[in-house]
């Protein structure tokens, strides 16, 4: 349903979900249709790493977000535009937020192959982990990023 943010998480990270169904929905403008993903936690980060590089590699984005022009893939026209946004410079930048607590998943991330295509600002993680601990995540931990995480996917939804 188009403007509805629907999150996608194991379990864990209950804040974040809160917060993001607080989220009023968007008005869709036009025909456009956009997929924002929002990657939360260990197992969410390396899904969602793992996802991007398919995505870049079925409509041919290179690792640091370009497009060759001279090459179609697929035939599908601009269809890539439904995950990636498009920078002045040309690049291709994937319409997700990936969060974490505990960096190092995300460092990962943000010294891979796809380093490049990231926006650094959606690559978002805490100091510490909350060590499996309920209401350390909920209560402490998790209450000191998720201005950011709302901050970076209103950015995203406009």
């Amino acid at each position: 349903m188009c403007g509805e943010l629907i999150p996608y998480t194991r379990l864990g990270y209950p804040v974040l979900m809160d917060y993001l169904r607080s989220i009023p929905p968007v008005v869709c403008m036009g025909e456009g249709k956009e997929c924002i993903s929002i990657h939360v936690g260990q197992a969410g980060v390396q899904m969602g790493n793992a996802c991007w590089e398919l995505y870049c590699l079925e409509h041919g984005i290179q690792p640091d977000g370009q497009m060759p022009s001279d090459k179609t893939y697929g035939g599908g026209g601009d269809s890539f535009n439904t995950f990636f946004s498009e920078t002045e410079v040309g690049t291709h930048v994937p319409r997700a937020v990936f969060v974490d607590l505990e960096p190092t998943v995300i460092d990962k991330v943000r010294s891979g192959t796809y380093r490049q295509l990231f926006n650094p600002e959606q690559l978002i993680t805490g100091k510490e982990d909350a060590a499996n601990n309920f209401a350390q995540g909920r209560y402490n931990k998790g209450r000191e990023i998720i201005d950011m995480v709302l901050d970076r996917t209103r950015k995203l939804v406009r």
